[in-house]
């Protein structure tokens, strides 16, 4: 009996090692110099950010490497999502979209305090 739990507790550790190391490799695919928008496609919020960026800062910062990740059509990108509000401390029982992220800042929702924000990011 004793043997068994043991084996059950070693499973459970090497899972959750496993895991860990799972949600590192996730973040290391988000490298920090990118712009990372986490979007969907009905969120009229997102929409906006998006058109903001294609406007002014795509034109602005040609050579920005952005990638928007749809979290409806990949699932990959909702845990990436969720990865990304941990590590920025975002409050991920009330998580939305858009999330943008870039050099260690994240900005959560789409109104001009996010644009300014995100524009005042990028000159840096």
């Amino acid at each position: 009996m004793k043997k068994a739990i043991l084996i059950v507790i070693a499973v459970v550790v090497i899972f959750l090692a496993l895991m860990i190391r799972g949600q590192r490799a996730v973040l290391d695919q988000m490298p920090e110099e990118d712009l990372i928008v986490f979007a969907q496609e009905k969120c009229p919020h997102c929409h906006h950010a998006l058109a903001f960026i294609n406007d002014r800062v795509r034109p602005n910062y040609p050579n920005l490497n952005i990638q928007v990740l749809d979290i409806n059509k990949d699932p990959d990108n909702y845990t990436k999502l969720f990865m990304a509000a941990k590590k920025y401390n975002l409050d991920t029982r009330h998580l939305g979209t858009p999330v943008i992220t870039y050099r260690g800042h994240a900005l959560m929702g789409w109104s001009d305090k996010q644009a300014n924000e995100l524009m005042s990011y990028l000159k840096k």
